[in-house]
């Protein structure tokens, strides 16, 4: 027997079945339910409900524009990357709907680049002390420490990632090799 697409367990009966056989009918969905199955192979060799991707319609409020959603069975197990392909896919698909450029989709870079803009705040906010051309000597090695000390980093890191904020602003996004986006 197989679980019909979204119905409750407690809606499922037959009008012409016996009372037997209804009640089976709605103890088996319920079981199938409980489980996250999809149907009973044999006796003995359950299937088990893989990962829905809602089909919502465009202008669904359930489905806002540029995201995908996904309901995963709770006791679904996830071999390494597996989940992480399978969101990159969909979002790459539903990309392709809206018009974007797969290759920006599913970017793992959001940490650098909030990294970058808090490196970028801390610069601004201390260099805003010192409007003009008047500032101290030695401001910024006493700067990027500083940074540094309050991110957590070391002071070659805000160096590089000060170097690659500079590259971003002037244009030249590809030329920094830990933001390239692989296709």
């Amino acid at each position: 027997m197989r679980l019909p697409p979204n119905v409750a367990p407690e809606s499922v009966g037959c009008v012409l079945a016996t009372l037997e056989t209804a009640e089976f009918g709605r103890a088996l969905v319920a079981f199938l339910t409980k489980w996250n199955l999809t149907d009973l192979r044999a006796w003995d060799l359950p299937d088990p409900q893989g990962i829905l991707m809602a089909d919502l319609p465009p202008n669904a409020p359930a489905r806002p524009f540029g995201s995908i959603t996904m309901s995963i069975p709770a006791g679904r197990f996830f071999q390494a990357g597996e989940l992480d392909r399978m969101v990159a896919d969909g979002q790459r698909a539903r990309a392709r709907e809206t018009g974007v450029d797969p290759r920006y989709v599913a970017l793992r870079h959001h940490e650098q680049y909030g990294t970058m803009l808090d490196v970028l705040h801390l610069e601004r906010s201390i260099l805003s002390r010192f409007p003009g051309e008047g500032r101290p000597v030695g401001v910024m090695t006493v700067m990027v420490e500083a940074i540094a000390r309050a991110l957590g980093l070391g002071p070659d890191r805000v160096t590089r990632i000060r170097k690659n904020i500079a590259l971003c602003l002037s244009g030249k996004h590809e030329s920094v090799k830990s933001l390239r986006v692989k296709t």
